[in-house]
């Protein structure tokens, strides 16, 4: 599978910035530049055969960092196509100056996106290998002059800035990454007529638009991770600091211990009545202050979900003479790992941060008749009716029961 990346045309929303520099070599937060960071997710999938780059204003600059991009990911098949005319094309023609790497799928990126690495992972692996996939951002207030997707019986309509907003219908904005499997000759046929039309200011959503009575196009939801276009000086300043803070995030777990940091959209957490009768069967039951019968109570589903994302953290252990003592400790360090990662999501743009625990709070010994440490200690995933071993099998994570060799501690941070 091929990657196209087009980083053309100048961005107009971000001047006078974009008079000295392409939009593409703005830096983040860790000091990549927004093309280095997409690149670098695309290499890390392993799938991906070829990077196909479509240059042309600040080509100089871009080269430039291309060259250097080179060295740091180790990734020779990269390949410059210069569209000479950006100032007087769009998207169209760029994508049409590539069209002999279409023919097999490929992914097809506009070069002012960062998005976390989840999402692209999600169009690579999709089971759905002969049908297109777009990204579709359905929480997105779209206005009538913004990349409109109409979607019905999980299937794309309409897209592009001419569909008519309506009651009828659901509605998300394109944030420009797709995958195209199905109807390539077609897609590089119509790009080619239009071309020798003269209509090379269009953007290819409207090609798109054109194929779907005849292709399935199915939308993929953003839901549970971000994605931010650089239009917006602002907007590029706020999100810069959320993007660098979930990678941070990710890192900062597995150097203070943890086995796996796993990303999960809070709506795929399973949630089970029967789990809560096991906390029934406990032998801590009505002895622990953050296990019911005493925790809040809330609507916990309802409460996931208003989350944006949730990060698994899993810790493995290896079972020893001391059993008691392992479980004793396992769970005092995943949770210290929980609130290490909640202190520092907090102090980067997270201030909802919460995380849930593995096992019962073991901070103390007994509890207390009232809490010692209210601000430490957390409720566990069980006791909130979550089904962790559906829940982590979905990641590829399997517990086994009874224990063997190893035992995880499995805790869970919100964000967003």
């Amino acid at each position: 599978m091929n990657a196209i990346i087009l980083v053309a045309g100048k961005e107009k929303k971000l001047l006078p910035y974009t008079n000295q520099m392409h939009q593409c070599l703005f830096r983040l937060a860790d000091n990549q530049t927004i093309l280095e960071n997409m690149v670098e997710k695309l290499v890390s999938l392993k799938k991906i055969e070829k990077i196909i780059i479509v240059v042309g204003h600040k080509k100089e600059l871009v080269f430039k960092e291309l060259k250097e991009i080179k060295k740091r990911v180790w990734f020779r098949e990269i390949i410059c196509i210069e569209n000479k005319d950006f100032l007087t094309t769009n998207v169209i023609y760029s994508l049409w100056l590539c069209r002999k790497y279409l023919l097999k799928p490929f992914l097809l990126i506009d070069g002012d996106i960062i998005c976390e690495k989840e999402l692209l992972e999600k169009l690579i692996h999709s089971k759905s290998s002969k049908e297109n996939l777009l990204l579709v951002d359905f929480d997105y207030n779209v206005s009538p002059r913004e990349n409109k997707v109409k979607v019905a019986h999980n299937r794309i309509v309409r897209i592009g800035r001419n569909v008519p907003l309506s009651a009828k219908g659901i509605f998300g904005r394109s944030i420009g990454i797709g995958k195209i499997s199905a109807g390539n000759n077609d897609f590089i046929k119509r790009m080619g007529e239009l071309v020798k039309m003269g209509k090379r200011k269009i953007i290819y959503e409207d090609v798109i638009d054109e194929l779907l009575p005849k292709y399935i196009f199915r939308a993929v939801s953003t839901y549970g991770f971000n994605w931010m276009e650089v239009d917006s000086i602002e907007e590029f300043k706020r999100m810069n600091n959320i993007f660098s803070a979930l990678d941070k995030l990710k890192e900062h777990a597995l150097s203070l211990g943890a086995t796996q940091v796993l990303p999960i959209n809070p709506k795929d957490i399973v949630f089970d009545p029967k789990v809560k009768l096991f906390c029934y069967n406990c032998v801590n039951h009505n002895k622990k202050l953050t296990c019911p019968p005493h925790i809040p109570k809330l609507d916990y589903q309802k409460m996931f979900l208003s989350y944006k994302k949730g990060l698994i953290v899993a810790l493995q252990s290896a079972i020893g003479e001391d059993w008691k003592k392992i479980k004793q400790e396992s769970t005092v360090k995943l949770h210290r790992i929980l609130l290490d990662l909640e202190k520092f999501a907090f102090t980067h743009s997270y201030h909802f941060a919460q995380s849930f625990i593995g096992g019962s709070c073991k901070l103390c010994n007994e509890c207390a008749a009232k809490c010692r440490f209210p601000n430490l200690a957390r409720i566990p995933l069980e006791a909130v009716g979550v089904d962790v071993v559906k829940t982590v099998a979905k990641l590829g994570i399997e517990l086994k029961f009874p224990v063997a060799n190893k035992f995880y501690r499995i805790g869970l941070l919100l964000v967003g």
